[in-house]
C-alpha cells in the first residue's frame, strides 16, 4: 500500500484505536492479575497504539482534502470567469441563481465537506455554462 487512500487511512486508524481499546479491555479484565510493570507497559503500549491511530486519522483527512484539489482548481476556474459571465448575464434569474450557487459552495467549503465541495462546485459550473 504505497499510496493509500483516505479511506484505507481511516479504516488502518480505526483498526489502530480498535486495538488500542482491546489492550484497555484486557487490563481492565486483568487489573488483579496483572503485575505493576505488566500493567505499565500495556498501559503505555494502549497510549502509543492511540497516539499512532491520531496521526494515521490525520493523514487520512489530509487525503481526504488532496483529493479535492482537482475540484478547488475547477473552482479557481470558475472564480476566474464568474465576474465577466455575471455582467453579460443579463438576466437576473441567472445572477440570483450564481450566486445561490457560490452561498452553498462557501458554505460546504466552512463545512470542509468534500463531497459536498465537489456537488456544489459542479452545480455552480453548470450554473454559469462550465461543465466539470
Amino acid at each position: 500500500m504505497a499510496n493509500p487512500t483516505a479511506t484505507e487511512a481511516f479504516t488502518i486508524s480505526d483498526d489502530f484505536h480498535q486495538l488500542a481499546q482491546n489492550i484497555g479491555a484486557y487490563i481492565q479484565a486483568n487489573k488483579d492479575t496483572l503485575s505493576d510493570a505488566a500493567r505499565n507497559q500495556l498501559y503505555d503500549e494502549q497510549t502509543e497504539l492511540l497516539r499512532l491511530s491520531g496521526k494515521i486519522n490525520i493523514i487520512g483527512v489530509n487525503l481526504v482534502f488532496g483529493d479535492v484539489q482537482q475540484t478547488l482548481d475547477a473552482l479557481n476556474t470558475i472564480t476566474g470567469s464568474i465576474s465577466n459571465d455575471i455582467t453579460q448575464l443579463g438576466k437576473i434569474q441567472n445572477a440570483i441563481k450564481i450566486a445561490s450557487c457560490l452561498v452553498d459552495l462557501g458554505m460546504a467549503i466552512i463545512l470542509r465537506n468534500p463531497d459536498l465541495i465537489v456537488t456544489k462546485t459542479i452545480a455552480t459550473g453548470s450554473a454559469i455554462g462550465i461543465k466539470l
